[in-house]
């Protein structure tokens, strides 16, 4: 198994990773999975990636003509049918014919594309990524984030928390900063947005201490970032923390030593019947309120989340929603799963004419 990474001074290398099945004296046996080390790479063409790989697993003694199967990730440079590596190395070494694409990988592309297809979590998304890019590039701006930082009581501010929400959000509290969302980091999401809602009143003190005491482009970049007292930036936060937190144990479980084809597809449906049975108005409500307090929390009054104003624009761009009576109607809606209709138009299209039947 191998993945290409760089390092702080930029060097190019892969991570390479065996795993084998281990006999022991008494004829038992387990999968095992070592880490044999960094392969520093002059080329970082396929070409290049598997010269610079056989040559390295040589010097460490392989037995390369033991070697069954890959693991690399999706790109085309590593898991090319053509000239990819997986290729390559199957050329070289024909029984090694065996191409896994990394089930992590895969899960994780899977939550950056879910993300970016709801618009409101899009948006959200890139604003915290800069957001967390802005704090953590700056060394004065780091040290006025930790001089607000402390310890919260978690189950006050949110309340109703499952086991398994209650203990993420714990292991955020003690971070004494804001981590950096990075999206090839594959618990990056849950993990920065879990710390970002328990230290939420926390950075925005934060950004108005670093406005008021920077100038030019920090200070305008500062006002930018100050939409996180929006309530819809809040409720599109605990909407998504809330969700990533289901994905998190499948991710955890997807790279131990021990799973196996079976039990991460058992895991998968698991996944997915969880989820679905989240989508309900119980549910919703209960994070609008989660949001409601955080507002309250945050602007240090009794401030009620309310339905924004439409400019004329936004008024002709709005969706063909129901009219809302209240606040959590109006977001309930946002973030709708009622769409049937704008699917069914996907057949008026000529080439699907045929797929349209007298139902």
């Amino acid at each position: 198994m191998a993945d290409e990474t760089c390092d702080v001074s930029t060097t190019e290398q892969t991570a390479v990773a065996i795993r084998y099945l281990r006999i022991s004296s008494d004829g038992s046996r387990e999968v095992a999975e070592d880490f044999l080390g960094f392969v520093q790479l002059k080329e970082t063409n396929a070409e290049g990636i598997t010269d610079a790989l056989l040559t390295k697993l040589g010097k460490w003694n392989v037995d390369v003509s033991k070697l069954r199967g890959k693991g690399f990730d999706g790109a085309s440079t590593m898991s090319g049918h053509i000239s990819g590596i997986t290729t390559r190395i199957q050329q070289a070494l024909p029984q090694a014919k065996y191409f896994t694409h990394c089930q992590n990988h895969c899960l994780n592309l899977v939550v950056v594309n879910s993300c970016k297809d709801v618009p409101e979590v899009r948006n959200f998304m890139d604003a915290f990524r800069q957001l967390s890019f802005f704090v953590n590039n700056s060394n004065n701006r780091k040290t006025i984030l930790k001089s607000k930082i402390s310890l919260k009581e978690v189950d006050q501010l949110f309340g109703n928390l499952k086991e398994h929400e209650e203990e993420i959000l714990l292991y955020s509290n003690r971070r004494l900063g804001l981590a950096t969302l990075c999206d090839t980091r594959w618990l990056s999401p849950v993990d920065s947005l879990s710390t970002l809602l328990v230290k939420y009143n926390q950075v925005n003190n934060a950004l108005d201490d670093i406005d008021i005491k920077s100038t030019g482009k920090s200070r305008s970049d500062t006002y930018a970032y100050m939409k996180m007292s929006e309530f819809s930036f809040i409720l599109t936060a605990v909407m998504t923390q809330r969700n990533l937190t289901f994905v998190r144990p499948l991710s955890v479980s997807l790279q131990s030593r021990q799973c196996d084809l079976v039990e991460a597809h058992e895991e998968c449906q698991i996944l997915i019947t969880t989820i679905r049975d989240e989508r309900n108005e119980l549910n919703f409500h209960r994070l609008f309120t989660r949001a409601s307090s955080l507002l309250k929390d945050t602007s240090g009054e009794d401030q009620e989340p309310e339905i924004p104003r439409a400019t004329a624009g936004k008024r002709h761009a709005r969706k063909a929603n129901a009219p809302a009576t209240t606040p959590e109607e109006y977001y309930r809606s946002r973030f709708s799963d009622d769409i049937k209709g704008a699917m069914l138009a996907y057949y008026l299209l000529p080439k699907k004419l045929a797929k349209l039947t007298r139902i």
